[in-house]
């Protein structure tokens, strides 16, 4: 650990859900199916691009990792920062 890093900390983010529960609402706002965690629901960002930013509090945007399904990858890639590891 640095002890010059304010934010030493590693943030690890499980979106790998298939989000089945919020499927019609999803698909209602994206015309197809989509996992709750890729979805636009509210304020403009999914709901992981929100908890990325969240995560900024304890962990810098390049100690974030985001944990996928290889089926989504290229989704969750279109909606980070290119600094975020999948």
């Amino acid at each position: 650990m640095c002890a010059s890093d304010p934010r030493p900390l590693w943030t690890v983010v499980l979106a790998g859900g298939e989000g089945t529960r919020l499927r019609p609402l999803t698909r209602a706002l994206h015309g197809e199916d989509r996992p709750k965690q890729f979805a636009f629901i509210h304020g403009g960002r999914s709901l992981l691009q929100s908890t990325l930013a969240r995560a900024e509090r304890w962990s810098a945007p390049e100690r974030s990792v985001v944990v996928v399904a290889r089926e989504r990858e290229a989704l969750a890639r279109s909606q980070i920062a290119p600094a975020s590891p999948i």
